[in-house]
């Protein structure tokens, strides 16, 4: 019932908890009945929309999510470690800003560790959270308030103006947003709007490349492009820091670099969850709470 009472509260509907956990409306109505009637409290304000948590639901959400928590953790500290015969396909959404190469050195461990499970990935830019049956882990870069799903806060990222200091000496460096206009730059071409992605500043000014030399939507080709010295680009710090450290790559108009953003692994609230679901969820956690880039 509480796992129920979890989703009912993270949910605007009963109807969008039971398609969330895959149980009847009925289902979730009647766990809810009960839970009221156990603490001869009321949980939900209800009307025909939306269903509003009154102060003791919010109250209760909180002790409640810590509880199954603690018993997740126990069965899985009692549970036999046969690692070996979890199988199975896993979906994981990533933002083409995390690059292909990086996320496969972030997942060779996991592979070794469980090599029956299957990474099924998919690269997408869309704004909306991938919460849909096609999906079971997401990583999002930026805000997160999709209360139907599990998230974690793993870090931040900022995003950078690098070009290498051959070519900043050929075609001179930049001080202002507007002299970018003039100069070769990298274009990511976000496919799920059909525009080019604006660079965006502190300042909330945004320069969106007009005339890219290079257009696409692989932020690794884009490195490329900038580490060969054909042109300046903005990338994440996780592809870039190792390059600025080296010296190969200079940073550009570093104090106008807009804020930090979240990173955030989530999955949706399912009931039953796959074990391997969970293992590769704690296990994306992991690898990205301890990333350098998004840790300092």
């Amino acid at each position: 019932m509480l796992r129920i009472f979890i989703v009912a509260a993270k949910s605007k509907t009963f109807r969008e908890a039971s398609e969330i956990l895959r149980i009847s409306p009925q289902t979730v109505t009647r766990a809810i009945v009960d839970l009221e009637r156990l603490f001869n409290e009321p949980l939900f304000h209800r009307d025909t929309r939306n269903n509003h948590i009154t102060p003791f639901g919010s109250k209760l959400i909180e002790g409640a999510e810590n509880l199954i928590f603690r018993v997740d953790e126990f069965f899985r500290s009692v549970a036999p470690a046969e690692v070996s015969k979890i199988n199975g396909e896993v979906r994981i959404a990533i933002p083409s800003a995390l690059g292909r190469r990086h996320f496969i050195d972030m997942l060779r461990p996991l592979f070794t560790q469980h090599p029956y499970i299957r990474i099924d990935v998919i690269i997408s830019d869309a704004d909306g959270i991938h919460t849909n049956e096609e999906t079971d882990i997401g990583i999002r870069f930026g805000t997160f308030s999709d209360r139907r799903n599990i998230a974690r806060v793993v870090g931040s990222a900022s995003f950078q103006i690098v070009g290498t200091p051959e070519l900043l000496e050929r075609v001179g460096i930049p001080y202002s947003i507007d002299q970018l206009s003039a100069l070769p730059v990298t274009g990511h071409f976000d496919r799920s709007t059909g525009k080019v992605q604006p660079w965006e500043f502190k300042s909330a000014d945004m320069f969106s490349p007009s005339n890219p030399i290079l257009l696409t939507n692989d932020p690794e080709l884009q490195l490329e492009a900038i580490l060969q010295g054909v042109a300046i680009g903005r990338l994440s710090n996780h592809l870039i820091d190792d390059h600025i450290q080296s010296g190969k790559i200079v940073t550009i108009l570093e104090e106008l670099t807009s804020d930090r953003s979240g990173v955030y692994v989530y999955r949706p609230y399912r009931a039953p969850t796959a074990n391997r679901v969970k293992i590769v969820f704690e296990y994306l956690i992991d690898c990205l709470s301890n990333h350098k880039s998004f840790n300092n």
